[in-house]
């Protein structure tokens, strides 16, 4: 058979290569800034808006849920200094905290009776006033149910995070959106490790569990607001 050079691409060839690269473009605009900070999500599928905003709140309630997780663990030796908790019942204070993980799932069912989006706002605004309210226990007692029903609110969000993105993406895009959820969420182990390492030269609320109710709240406000994730 003969061979023949390489030919120049003609018409069409050439409107199929600029509308691929415009598309490329297109799906590079449409992109979030704060993406650039998770270089982790390699190659990203064409999402809409709402799609990026849904996934970057949801995966911030999620990150900082971890935080809080991972924050309680390395700051249990305080916690017992602070309190003056025996040593013979910091075992017992620790389990009952993460014990409360188990009343997520009640929560987590009354999202098909009275909405994913409401029971979302619920547990992010429960989350927020008794991690806020755990800061003002005057004993252990206090500090233990707070943090317990703490636990039960962002153990919901998390669970109910998984559910968003699994109601709003396409199927196409699903799988990629719940591992980006659970990637970004896993960074707030990171994240506690970060700031306990200064816990002796920032104030309080940076060394302790303030930036997860802070951020909660902003979330609040959005799923409160206009833009409606999850309405079913």
């Amino acid at each position: 058979m003969p061979s023949y050079p390489n030919r120049p691409k003609q018409g069409a060839d050439l409107t199929a290569d600029e509308d691929g690269e415009a598309e490329a473009e297109r799906e590079r605009a449409d992109r979030p800034a704060w993406l650039r900070f998770a270089p982790f999500l390699h190659r990203p599928p064409a999402l809409t808006q709402r799609q990026w905003n849904v996934l970057g709140l949801v995966s911030l309630v999620s990150l900082f849920e971890t935080y809080d997780v991972y924050l309680f663990s390395l700051n249990l030796a305080h916690i017992q200094r602070e309190l003056g908790i025996a040593e013979s019942q910091l075992g017992w204070l620790g389990s009952m905290v993460r014990a409360g993980a188990l009343g997520a799932v009640l929560v987590t069912l009354a999202a098909d009776r009275y909405g994913r989006r409401r029971l979302l706002l619920v547990t992010v605004l429960g989350y927020t006033l008794l991690t806020g309210a755990t800061a003002l226990a005057p004993n252990a007692t206090w500090f233990v149910a707070f943090q317990t029903l703490a636990r039960v609110f962002s153990a919901a969000e998390s669970m109910l995070a998984v559910v968003v993105i699994a109601e709003e993406f396409d199927a196409a895009h699903r799988g990629w959106g719940i591992g980006a959820l659970s990637a970004i969420g896993a960074c707030g182990g990171g994240l506690a490790a970060l700031l306990f390492a200064f816990v002796d030269v920032l104030p309080p609320y940076m060394g302790g569990g303030a930036p997860g109710p802070a951020f909660d709240l902003f979330v609040s406000e959005f799923l409160a607001g206009g833009s409606k994730p999850a309405q079913r």
